[in-house]
């Protein structure tokens, strides 16, 4: 998966279905792979925005629908403050992966409601 030239992986569901939000958003922020020009302060600021949400998110995993709130109101926070002036290789590293743990959220949301209707579905087969 490519997100502004940062590729992660393709979160192989090899393991069997994740069990939690959580479990899937690790999976793929853990699992980023940088090309080679976007090595230097722009990772440093990626990883750093990683890094923080994992941290924080490892803290209470049954919650993730309150950081999709806390990372949305970052980006904005962090674009509207970046947006006045010409940011750095470490702001748009921040800046992009603030961007790639609301996807991961968003992900991880949709996939869980996918496995809660395939449950759904096949529980009402049964009967």
């Amino acid at each position: 998966i490519m997100v502004t030239g940062v590729q992660t992986c393709a979160l192989p569901i090899c393991h069997g279905r994740y069990r939690t939000r959580y479990e899937y958003v690790r999976e793929m922020l853990e699992n980023v792979v940088y090309p080679p020009r976007q090595r230097g302060y722009y990772r440093d600021g990626h990883q750093d925005a990683l890094q923080r949400y994992l941290r924080r998110m490892a803290i209470n995993q049954n919650d993730m629908m309150m950081y999709e709130k806390i990372v949305d109101e970052e980006i904005r926070k962090y674009y509207q403050q970046n947006s006045r002036q010409r940011s750095n290789k470490y702001d748009e590293g921040y800046y992009d992966g603030l961007k790639l743990v609301a996807r991961a959220l968003k992900q991880s949301r949709d996939l869980m409601m996918e496995e809660i209707s395939d449950r759904l579905a096949a529980a009402l087969k049964v009967y």
